[in-house]
């Protein structure tokens, strides 16, 4: 059990520091973000910070707010 919350954690964060990077990339606020993804600027935020998961429909979203796709955040399996 400790192994899969580990593993959770580490996905959390890894779509979350991708999601900050890209977002200062294009030199945008969390607010911005929200406005263009239909998401709120706290529920952006946590996910910056590893403290929610977004679905992928969110994802979807905030890939197009970012100008780039899904594939952005996640690799699909092969």
């Amino acid at each position: 059990m400790i192994g899969s919350t580990r593993k959770q954690n580490t996905v959390k964060r890894t779509i979350g520091s991708l999601l900050k990077a890209r977002r200062s990339e294009c030199g945008l606020t969390l607010q911005e973000i929200a406005d263009r993804s239909g998401l709120s600027a706290a529920f952006i935020s946590q996910v910056e910070r590893g403290k929610a998961t977004p679905s992928i429909v969110s994802l979807i979203n905030l890939a197009k707010a970012l100008d780039t796709d899904i594939h952005y955040f996640i690799t699909p399996p092969a």
